[in-house]
């Protein structure tokens, strides 16, 4: 039912002109939307972002919006967002002040990021429940979404970057390790011995993940793949469905969701 409402109220909004921006720890993603589609996608570096005078020139210069809704998990990124909207009076949306108008939630609300909550809105509208969503970012999330459209928890988890970036700053002999995978088991170097390591170990972790989730469903399920490093992370996962936009459509519904009339 409240997916139905949903969609009934999507002709209210529809024609808004939207920017869109997801801004994690590692890249900013930037969406505009025009009729319910993505016209224009750009990637940035968070660093980069960090900066008001760069976030006013990629986001609000040369650009006709009506609208910036956003979903961010870095303070400075936010904060330019927001001054830089009231500055040039644009209207915008904080995804993690929004209100869940779509799913059921077996979680402490407070403690639900805004993103998580996009990827879930965003999964439950476009695939049938119950739903597995991974995230390869920063972190990895894994999210549950039960038959009934209840958000019922979910796993938190180091991304695999963050595991190799952490080790070479805390050990003193270990260079540069490149995201890729194993050629070779065991490794016959120290990068090689390394890159099997991580790789292993993560695709070891989705496997254990996978199948207590599928105990705790106690049904079939379908896996979305979504984040900066999906397409690596999902390599000999072939059931997982890659959706690269989740969290960028995700907000866009949540704004609508919060802005029926």
């Amino acid at each position: 039912m409240v997916k139905k409402i949903l969609l009934d109220k999507l002709w209210l909004w529809r024609n808004i002109r939207m920017i869109v921006i997801d801004a994690g720890n590692s890249k900013v993603k930037i969406a505009i939307f025009k009729n319910e589609k993505i016209v224009k996608k750009a990637i940035f570096d968070t660093k980069k972002c960090l900066e008001h005078k760069f976030i006013r020139r990629v986001i609000f210069e040369d650009i006709e919006v009506d609208v910036i809704a956003f979903s961010s998990v870095v303070p400075e990124v936010t904060d330019g967002i927001i001054s830089i909207s009231k500055e040039l009076k644009k209207k915008y949306f904080d995804v993690n002040k929004a209100k869940n108008k779509v799913l059921k939630i077996n979680y402490e609300e407070k403690e639900l990021g805004g993103d998580r909550l996009a990827n879930a809105v965003a999964a439950y509208k476009r695939y049938n429940p119950p739903l597995l969503i991974i995230d390869f970012g920063t972190a990895t999330t894994y999210n549950i979404i039960l038959a009934d459209g209840t958000f019922d928890g979910g796993i938190i988890a180091p991304g695999i970057k963050t595991c190799i970036d952490f080790l070479i700053q805390n050990t003193g002999l270990l260079q540069e390790i490149p995201l890729k995978y194993p050629d070779t088991f065991p490794g016959h170097t120290t990068v090689d011995a390394l890159i099997a390591g991580f790789y292993y170990t993560f695709s070891g972790q989705m496997k254990e993940i996978l199948k207590n989730v599928q105990k705790h469903i106690g049904s079939d399920y379908i896996t979305i793949g979504t984040g900066g490093l999906v397409e690596f992370a999902i390599r000999d996962f072939p059931h997982i469905i890659q959706d690269e936009d989740l969290t960028l459509l995700g907000i866009k519904m949540l704004y609508g969701a919060n802005n029926e009339r």
